[in-house]
């Protein structure tokens, strides 16, 4: 397995900090962050993996992705989180709402949670689009999807 800086994990599932070795059978995660000083959030998904063909190779190599200390893709969540750096945990939470397999059933988890929630119409949420391309994911869904009940959000 490839190596890279261990930082503490942002990311709680079902109360408890996720580590790498909780993931191997996982593609991904839908996310959500919570600012604790205004109350917005963020809804969004992250890979677990990265797949990079090594130098002078041809296939692509399965690699863990960055997962553990990312902290979003949203510009202005971002920011906000980097100028807390050193007390990011006290003033943001970051929890897992759901881990999917494969690609395309994670977009499809993100879409419906953003949408569940209402994230586009709230001035509750960071969120301000949505992007989603989604092929097969409806079959096997619930073999492909672990999520929380999306009623404790609303």
């Amino acid at each position: 397995m490839a190596k890279f800086k261990k930082l503490p994990s942002n990311w709680k599932w079902k109360g408890e900090v996720l580590k790498q070795e909780d993931v191997e059978d996982w593609y991904g995660f839908i996310y959500l962050i919570e600012d604790l000083e205004n109350n917005k959030k963020y809804i969004g998904e992250k890979s677990f993996w990265s797949f990079k063909v090594p130098k002078g190779k041809s296939n692509k190599k399965k690699v863990p992705s960055d997962w553990e200390k990312y902290e979003s893709s949203n510009a202005q969540l971002k920011d906000l989180v980097k100028e807390s750096k050193e007390y990011k945990h006290d003033k943001f939470k970051f929890t897992i709402l759901a881990l999917c397999k494969d690609k395309s059933v994670m977009k499809l988890v993100e879409a419906r949670w953003i949408l569940g929630l209402g994230a586009l119409m709230s001035k509750d949420y960071y969120n301000a689009n949505i992007r989603i391309t989604v092929l097969n994911s409806y079959d096997n869904y619930n073999e492909r999807v672990e999520e929380l009940d999306m009623k404790d959000f609303l």
